[in-house]
């Protein structure tokens, strides 16, 4: 979900509790949510009042994983920033460990990336931040890859949770996934995924995905 950035500027007066006078002040307010606060206040736990008089400037900020492209220049951002305050001279971040940042979703947002960057650093013992230095390997035991911004928490097990429905959503998505890298052509989709034509066939058949094939 987008996070949204609201701002207003405006000048105000007030008199403080117990004064006499007023006050001018100037006031610019920032304030930041990941909620679609249309639908809060539709559903009563968000003010109407006080959405209309925030909602005046609406920035909406993609999450990370939504714009990779930006996440070698804030992961330098981050790096440049512990490496001074803990007194290191660790200057640049491996080719290889960029791409393993790509290849993460980062569930927690850009204060994840700078979590993961400040702890790196913390460990590393070399003047260049490596794969090896990068504790991701929990979180990819934890979190399946997101499928249409939907992550699985293998947690939730312990509160019970529909497996068939779950094995369903990531069949239909490597098959649509596997077509669109295809260009529509069954036969190769078939390949990509290790699996003969008849059984790609009939688990398109299964999930009611119909394809037209290209040549």
């Amino acid at each position: 979900m987008q996070v949204k950035l609201l701002r207003v500027v405006q000048e105000r007066s007030f008199k403080p509790v117990g004064g006499n006078e007023d006050i001018s002040v100037d006031i610019r307010i920032l304030s930041a949510t990941n909620k679609r606060l249309e639908d809060e206040v539709i559903e009563g736990r968000f003010r109407e009042d006080l959405y209309y008089r925030l909602n005046v400037v609406e920035i909406k900020v993609p999450p990370l994983r939504e714009r990779k492209a930006d996440l070698r220049a804030l992961a330098q951002h981050f790096l440049d920033k512990y490496s001074r305050a803990a007194g290191k001279e660790i200057t640049k971040i491996s080719s290889y460990a960029v791409d393993l940042l790509q290849k993460y979703d980062f569930p927690g947002n850009i204060r994840e990336l700078e979590n993961l960057i400040e702890r790196s650093v913390a460990l590393s013992t070399t003047n260049i931040l490596l794969p090896d230095n990068l504790s991701l390997s929990i979180h990819k035991r934890r979190w399946i890859e997101g499928i249409e911004n939907r992550r699985f928490d293998l947690d939730e097990v312990a509160k019970g949770v529909a497996l068939d429905s779950i094995l369903e959503e990531i069949e239909r998505a490597y098959l649509e996934k596997a077509l669109s890298c295809s260009g529509g052509n069954k036969q190769k989709a078939a390949e990509l995924l290790g699996i003969s034509f008849r059984s790609f066939r009939y688990r398109l058949s299964k999930l009611g995905i119909d394809k037209p094939e290209q040549q």
